[in-house]
């Protein structure tokens, strides 16, 4: 995610400025984002009310969600339950998604009446007639973006499945900080 004045890598709060390397709301600056990670190996982070101490950081690779992974087990332990390119879902642009009237909450989303903007050749090169369809949008909370990739997850498994009882999913927009998801 990135702002004009900052840049933050998800979940963890890493700000670069000047080309220094932070923890957010710390003073301690790193030149570089390895010299920070080694200071990080065996720091005693917490989020929310969960504790927990960093035994090796990782970092991202090509075309992952977050741009930080920090490992608290060891590497023949930690294997995530799904790898990213494992995932599958249609992305969606966000001018493709009019948010419109406000239709509560969620666990951890907020749900939206919209409309999902689209041509009949799904080729946005193409200038045919744009379709419009009513969507129901679900909303990831930023303040919960501790489960983006549970959130993720669902929307690849909604993609994969199809069942008369299970609603469709058009596809996932992700927006800075923001992920929503549009289902019929």
């Amino acid at each position: 995610y990135e702002s004009k004045s900052l840049k933050q890598y998800k979940n963890f709060q890493i700000e670069v400025r000047d080309k220094a390397y932070c923890l957010l709301g710390s003073d301690r600056v790193f030149d570089n984002l390895k010299q920070l990670m080694e200071h990080l190996k065996g720091q005693v982070l917490r989020t929310d009310d969960v504790s927990f101490t960093l035994k090796r950081c990782c970092p991202p690779k090509p075309r992952e969600i977050s741009n930080l992974l920090i490992a608290t087990k060891k590497a023949m332990d930690w294997q995530p339950v799904y790898h990213i390119s494992q995932l599958s879902f249609h992305r969606i642009l966000k001018d493709q998604i009019v948010q419109l009237e406000h239709l509560g909450r969620g666990t951890r989303t907020q749900i939206y009446a919209g409309k999902l903007s689209y041509n009949e050749d799904n080729d946005r090169e193409t200038s045919g007639p744009e379709k419009d369809t009513k969507v129901i949008l679900k909303v990831l909370d930023p303040s919960h973006r501790d489960i983006s990739l549970a959130f993720f997850e669902t929307a690849s498994l909604m993609r994969q499945v199809s069942h008369k009882h299970i609603v469709l999913l058009h596809g996932v927009c992700v927006r800075d900080v923001e992920s929503k998801s549009a289902a019929q």
